[in-house]
This record gives C-alpha cells, sequence and structure tokens, in this order.
C-alpha cells in the first residue's frame, strides 16, 4: 500500500509540475516570478525546464516583448 501512495503521490508531482511549466510560459508575469525563484534556488521544477524558462526569457528579451531595467 505504501508503495502504491508514493507512486500516486509522484504521479500528482509530476502533473503538477506540467501545470506549472505550462501556466509559465502562457504568463510573462508568471515567467518572470519564475526565473526570479530559479535565481533564488527556490524553483520547484527540473533542471530541463528551469533552462527552458531561462531560454524562453532571453527570447523574450532579445524580441522586445520584454523590457530590462538596469
Amino acid at each position: 500500500n505504501k508503495i502504491k501512495a508514493y507512486f500516486k503521490q509522484r504521479k500528482l508531482r509530476k502533473e503538477l509540475r506540467r501545470q506549472t511549466i505550462n501556466r509559465v510560459v502562457e504568463n510573462y508575469e508568471a515567467l518572470i516570478n519564475e526565473l526570479r525563484l530559479i535565481q533564488e534556488n527556490k524553483s520547484k521544477l527540473y533542471r530541463s525546464q528551469r533552462e527552458f524558462v531561462q531560454l524562453r526569457i532571453k527570447h523574450l528579451i532579445s524580441k522586445g516583448h520584454i523590457q530590462v531595467n538596469k
């Protein structure tokens, strides 16, 4: 029973991560917030997803969709 519960929880966590990455990609504000979490080492995303968020931010900055204040 513990094994079943573990895999059920794992599946749920995986689905929540997938929802997080989808929500982040759709919304610039969420994308920026997730980048802030990544920089503070508090992000719950997998490494590949964190890299994707960083690449997406760089792409949006290069296209001019996001302005950077220095």
